[in-house]
């Protein structure tokens, strides 16, 4: 098993929370053996600004093919439906793509 240390800077109270939301709810369904898919708003264009370190170094993108990565979402909110982009990613084809061979420029 791999340990990830991820640490984040330059957030609001706001977004701090936010994102300890986000990881407590990954350790509830983990709890309750549950499988759901998790979203996370990223508003760049406002006031989110976040310096991101994964195990001390800005985090690399995956770019092996696994598929479509953003699709379209319908939300049902006090709005009303709306419908958004999101960028969809799933481990397990991360790890498949990664079982196939390593990502090209690295040793692993």
């Amino acid at each position: 098993m791999e340990k990830v240390t991820i640490e984040i800077n330059n957030l609001s109270p706001g977004q701090a929370r936010a994102i300890e939301e986000y990881f407590a709810v990954w350790k509830f369904l983990n709890e309750k053996n549950m499988s759901m898919w998790c979203s996370f708003f990223v508003d760049c264009q406002n006031k989110f600004i976040p310096t991101i370190k994964v195990n001390g170094e800005s985090p690399r993108r995956f770019m092996k093919d696994i598929g479509l990565r953003v699709g379209k979402v319908k939300f049902v909110s006090e709005k009303g439906e709306e419908e958004d982009d999101m960028y969809l990613l799933d481990y397990e084809k991360v790890e498949k793509a990664l079982a196939e061979g390593p990502e090209e420029g690295t040793d692993s």
